[in-house]
């Protein structure tokens, strides 16, 4: 975390962090998959269309439609009840507006923020769709709360649920541009930054952001989370070369992203208590990422502000605003550097 200490909002996210489920631990921790046998299915490009049901409404003050919708997911994950793919689509009244695909944070209870900025983009002609990630809301066991089991004490369960919310997140962007969407981008926040990452190494997009991913989610369970969390991971009895070994094919810096680098942007906080700010600028070093925004705030805090939010949705729509961020570039950070304290701030 670079000695920065961390953010009061981000205390009371690791207190809720040591409180999640996380499933009971692998007997034998095996080989890790290869990334080209875990992912698989997200690499299914001849793979049928979602068959996509919806249900439609006038949008807001009569401008375009919502759509609720709901396919089958094409990946399993660890979570029996979540099958079904399950989202919503703010369409605007030009099919072909920009789209963007937002995806949230561990543990949302419901798409309350995402839904704000859904309707924000339709007030500006633009199309936005959030879909609910696996073990979340509607998708998750009734016994469990949003978000348990997601990370999970057996690694093959963990890589399983985040191959499936990446499917799940790429046949939304198919469905998008079989529909006639010419611009598809997609934004995460947290846990939606890292799927959003993984979704730019399956599928080229035209834009992505993620805001303060879990990059290395190797170095954030044996560096950065609190003790209890880790130890319900099983991170507290392994070497943190096990964990990145176990961890790798779903770590995005071990892997090529098939969406242009010039076309990434990432948002690291360097106050960031939740997830650590040096994997986020490793991975814009790895990657060579066209934009990189530093801010001196924590992990829930980092785009406090529609301001902030409205540039990065210009970014990831393919909108020219003028900035209010200046867009310094992080330095080159090679993995293992021992700061982030000189990285430039916002």
């Amino acid at each position: 975390m670079g000695g920065r200490p961390c953010s009061p909002v981000d205390q009371l996210v690791r207190w809720r962090l040591a409180r999640f489920a996380t499933g009971p631990p692998a007997l034998h921790l095996g080989s890790a998959p290869s990334p080209q046998r875990l992912w698989a299915a997200a690499d299914a490009e001849d793979a049928p269309l979602p068959q996509v049901v919806t249900t439609a409404r006038p949008g807001p003050n009569g401008g375009g439609a919502v759509l609720d919708f709901a396919f089958p997911s094409r990946a399993a994950g660890s979570h029996r009840d979540a099958a079904l793919v399950i989202g919503r689509l703010y369409r605007a009244p030009d099919p072909s507006a920009p789209c963007v695909v937002l995806l949230h944070g561990l543990g949302a209870q419901r798409p309350v923020f995402e839904e704000r900025l859904a309707r924000r983009e339709l007030r500006r002609g633009r199309s936005a769709l959030h879909v609910v990630l696996p073990g979340h809301g509607p998708r998750r066991l009734a016994r469990l709360r949003s978000g348990d089991a997601f990370l999970c004490a057996d690694p093959d369960a963990t890589r399983r649920n985040l191959v499936q919310a990446t499917v799940d997140a790429v046949d939304c962007v198919r469905w998008l541009r079989a529909g006639g969407v010419r611009h598809v981008g997609v934004l995460g926040f947290s846990l939606g930054g890292l799927v959003a990452c993984l979704v730019a190494t399956r599928t080229r997009l035209d834009r992505m952001v993620a805001v303060t991913p879990p990059a290395d989610l190797a170095f954030t369970g044996t560096r950065v989370v609190v003790r209890r969390f880790r130890r319900n991971l099983g991170l507290d009895r392994v070497p943190a070369r096990t964990a990145e070994l176990q961890l790798r094919p779903v770590i995005p810096h071990f892997l090529v992203p098939r969406t242009a680098p010039a076309d990434i942007g990432l948002v690291a906080a360097t106050r960031d208590g939740v997830v650590g700010c040096r994997p986020v600028l490793e991975l814009a070093s790895s990657w060579g990422v066209g934009r990189t925004w530093v801010v001196p705030r924590g992990h829930m805090t980092a785009v406090a502000g529609f301001g902030r939010v409205g540039e990065l949705l210009a970014f990831v729509q393919g909108v020219a605003v003028r900035p209010r961020w200046p867009l310094p570039l992080a330095p080159a950070l090679g993995r293992g550097s021992s700061s982030v304290a000189d990285a430039p701030l916002l």
